[in-house]
């Protein structure tokens, strides 16, 4: 009964100090009888699964006293301090739309800059083959990307895991219709492809990411990684537009290779938005424009 009697002092002298399960042992069995707890002591249980099946074990009812009406006010002054009107976001259909064109408005931009000896050099199975599977990974990551935006949306297949597919598919895909063969200049062609890639990537992600930025993004590192994706594919979708070469260590090293360092800059972008606490305010419900 001491260390009971004890326990008891040494939470009513603490009041709003940190609650340990070593003093909910000591006061489980005093209020066994349905009596009122601390708020303190209630707000532990609540929180500690440990503690919180010990007292349904024990059958006890814990009753949590009334908070004052000053308490009330002050969480009504902090609910109210940062309580701002959204705009509603638009309909999926719309975000999938917007998504999409953005990467054909990059990849129309780049495939007039540079030409299209690389659509010539494919073959009808090639061409038809190649972008059927960049058009379908593009309209999966696009609806992705509009699911994140609002939280609490479920998902077939999570955000990791769908861009792991979609790079897997295409790197097979590729690997089936493409054939390798010798060549000199791999570095350097390779070099040059690379950097188009990426230049065509950096823009259209910079567009999806400012578009994501209109919801609530409570996965950063996930977002990031499935925008980075999306800006891969167009640089993707440039290339094979542009480059003549059918060379398939070229496409899976330097074309594909653009892709892999766009996820990467995503997913580091997306850590860096996750550790400085960058967050954006959802809108509750989806609406009108």
């Amino acid at each position: 009964m001491r260390c009971q009697r004890i326990t008891k002092e040494s939470v009513r002298e603490r009041g709003r100090a940190r609650v340990t399960c070593r003093d909910i042992d000591g006061l489980i069995a005093s209020y066994a009888s349905g009596a009122p707890v601390p708020p303190e002591v209630a707000e532990h249980i609540a929180g500690c699964e440990r503690c919180r099946r010990l007292t349904e074990v024990m059958g006890q009812s814990i009753q949590v006293a009334q908070p004052s009406s000053e308490q009330l006010k002050r969480i009504e002054n902090g609910i109210l301090a940062d309580l701002k009107p959204v705009r509603p976001l638009p309909p999926a259909g719309v975000l999938w739309s917007a998504f999409l064109l953005i990467l054909v408005a990059v990849v129309t931009v780049g495939a007039l800059a540079l030409g299209t000896a690389g659509w010539q050099a494919l073959s009808m199975l090639q061409r038809i083959t190649v972008f059927t599977a960049l058009a379908a990974a593009a309209s999966a990551l696009t609806l992705s990307a509009g699911r994140q935006m609002v939280p609490g949306t479920g998902f077939r297949l999570s955000p990791d895991l769908l861009v792991a597919a979609v790079i897997g598919a295409i790197i097979a895909i590729c690997a089936t219709v493409f054939h390798p063969h010798e060549e000199a200049a791999f570095v350097s062609t390779g070099l040059m492809c690379l950097r188009i890639g990426l230049e065509c990537a950096v823009p259209a992600g910079l567009l999806v990411w400012l578009l994501l930025g209109r919801g609530a993004i409570l996965s950063p590192v996930f977002t990031g990684a499935t925008a980075g994706a999306m800006a891969g594919l167009s640089g993707l979708t440039v290339l094979e537009i542009f480059c003549p070469n059918l060379n398939r260590n070229h496409i899976l090293v330097w074309h594909l290779g653009a892709v892999v360092a766009s996820i990467l800059g995503g997913v580091i972008l997306g850590m860096i938005a996750e550790y400085s606490g960058w967050r954006r305010i959802a809108p509750p419900r989806r609406g009108g424009a």
